[in-house]
């Protein structure tokens, strides 16, 4: 059923959409700051060209921040006082 499907969306636009990627993915590369967007665009394009039976997982989900590593953070914004809160420019109350 899967090679059915991908094989009816890439008939019925499925290249025409992966082309398009690629193709704005080639303009994004003309600037280093469009690199990243670039990359991303490939990535897209090659998805949109046989879309069935592949799932897009999120960059955070494949690598989480470590548990121990979010405790150090929560222990580091409790130990400033409010005086360096104000000079961070934060307006939220971290008590």
């Amino acid at each position: 059923m899967r090679t059915i499907g991908n094989f009816l969306w890439f008939i019925l636009g499925g290249v025409l959409m992966g082309l398009g990627w690629w193709l704005v993915g080639l303009v994004c590369f003309l600037t280093i700051v469009g690199i990243p967007w670039g990359k991303a665009c490939f990535v897209i394009g090659q998805f949109s060209f046989f879309p069935f039976g592949k799932e897009a997982v999120t960059l955070w989900r494949q690598h989480p921040v470590k548990t121990d590593q979010k405790l150090k953070l929560i222990r580091f914004f409790r130990t400033l006082t409010q005086q360096q809160i104000d000079f961070l420019g934060m307006s939220y109350d971290l008590q």
